[in-house]
């Protein structure tokens, strides 16, 4: 019982001298703190047979005004879920069958251009552009009640496809930034 004691008595006084003093204090090394970057904004995926992309997370997809045949129809009609300027952000996916494979080339380019020239509406831009990986074309254009679309066209499989995302014309600008990253994100299956 001695020894316990001794024991247990020659452990305290080591661990008095630990426990009981501080340690020198030492110099401390200022540590930098980057900010976190912004998180990724919300985005939800939207696929359709030949095609996929995505959306804000918040709009909302309006299938009462998908439909039409297998000739032509809308695919996708989905908006934001707050106007910007006069009314909400429409992104659309039309898609029609075309006459032979070959014409795919034809349609995202010359044929959708010379069909938006013939009418009313004002060209702003228009350029080739590599849409969902395949040749197509990117143009803006105002149509005569005010509104601003973005629209890309390519054919793929058969079929044309337009993806068109548009607004209020006096929030263009803002519309374009919206409608840019939805058709950069369009990807054909």
């Amino acid at each position: 019982m001695k020894f316990i004691t001794l024991l247990l008595a020659a452990s305290l006084a080591g661990c008095a001298g630990t426990f009981g003093s501080a340690p020198p204090p030492t110099p401390q090394t200022p540590v930098e703190v980057t900010p976190a970057p912004p998180p990724a904004p919300a985005i939800q995926a939207v696929e359709g047979e030949a095609w996929s992309l995505t959306v804000p997370a918040a709009w909302v997809r309006d299938s009462s005004q998908e439909d039409g045949t297998s000739e032509a129809k809308t695919e996708l009609f989905i908006h934001s879920p707050k106007t910007v300027g006069r009314m909400p952000v429409v992104t659309s996916i039309g898609s029609l069958a075309l006459d032979k494979p070959s014409d795919e080339g034809d349609f995202g380019g010359g044929v959708v251009l010379a069909t938006l020239t013939s009418g009313k509406f004002k060209v702003l831009a228009a350029e080739p552009r590599t849409i969902g990986g395949k040749p197509g074309s990117a143009m803006a254009f105002l149509t005569p009640t005010g509104i601003f679309i973005a629209q890309y066209a390519v054919g793929h499989k058969g079929r044309g496809y337009i993806l068109r995302c548009g607004g209020d014309a006096r929030k263009a600008e803002q519309i374009a930034a919206v409608c840019e990253p939805i058709a950069e994100s369009f990807k054909l299956k």
